[in-house]
């Protein structure tokens, strides 16, 4: 059974920038909720169809300071990891992915949805 909230770092080797790309593309297809709360520094980076490191379809985040996988709810809140690493490649790629991610931000500030720009969000009221 799947406990842990940071995932050993055996499960994995780091993920390239095609699984970075691949696994953001997916998440905002499928409307991910709070993707864009992920720190600078973490990357949303697999998606567990099989349930190979847990629950099947989840999502997992890759920070690249202290090179860990996360799950996704504890890449949303791992913005001070005080790893000494640092990915060139992946933070170049996390950079692509801002502009949109901004969007989502600012609709989010507005209290709109975050996929759904003008539709006020009454999820949390």
């Amino acid at each position: 059974l799947f406990r842990s909230h940071i995932l050993r770092r055996h499960m994995a080797p780091a993920p390239s920038i095609r699984d970075y790309n691949r696994t953001m593309t997916s998440a905002l297809a499928s409307q991910l909720e709070g993707v864009h709360e992920i720190p600078h520094g973490v990357v949303l980076a697999n998606r567990d169809k099989q349930g190979s490191w847990g629950q099947a379809n989840a999502y997992y985040a890759y920070c690249h300071r202290c090179r860990r996988w996360l799950d996704f709810p504890s890449a949303c809140t791992h913005g001070r990891c005080g790893g000494a690493h640092w990915d060139e490649q992946l933070a170049k790629a996390e950079w692509t992915w801002w502009p949109e991610l901004q969007k989502m931000e600012a609709r989010v500030r507005k209290g709109h949805h975050p996929y759904w720009g003008g539709i006020e969000d009454r999820r949390k009221a």
